[in-house]
């Protein structure tokens, strides 16, 4: 159940950012400066992090781990392969978080580098259709919403 919750809570966290992204702080079209694309860029990247940190310290929480059994169980069912033999529950929780948390900076730093590759495309499909600066912000945004939603 703690999964299911997770996964809605972020869910619903994504729409509300993407909501406040278009919604308050975009409503209307205009050419977005450098500054402005450095600032959201760090705010993105911060609240990544912000999440990170949530993970080294509170990861049992994403899957609702409250015993040492609920522990072993949730390593078996995502595959870690953490050996938890002759440790404490404690013990046991820090590596679990530890691990948890290294998997997510490294998903995290992967699509990160695997994107920046898209953005080259994008400059070179929006100057081929010699398209408006004050659009490019919309564009995007509902590209990206289209790419979130068909991952899913």
């Amino acid at each position: 159940m703690a999964e299911q919750i997770t996964l809605i809570s972020f869910l619903v966290f994504i729409i509300f950012m993407l909501f406040l992204d278009l919604g308050v702080f975009h409503k209307k079209d205009s050419e977005i400066k450098f500054k402005e694309a450095l600032i959201w860029t760090l705010v993105w990247i911060g609240l990544a992090l912000i999440f990170y940190v949530l993970i080294i310290f509170k990861g049992e929480l994403l899957h609702g781990i409250s015993s040492m059994e609920d522990l072993i169980r949730i390593n078996a069912k995502h595959n870690h392969k953490l050996n938890f033999d002759g440790m404490s529950y404690a013990e046991a929780l820090n590596l679990y978080r530890h691990t948890l948390s290294l998997e997510y900076l490294s998903g995290y730093l992967i699509e990160k580098a695997l994107s920046m590759d898209n953005i080259f495309v994008f400059i070179m499909i929006f100057a081929a259709f010699k398209v408006n600066r004050t659009y490019l912000h919309r564009i995007l945004f509902y590209g990206i919403l289209g790419a979130l939603v068909f991952r899913f």
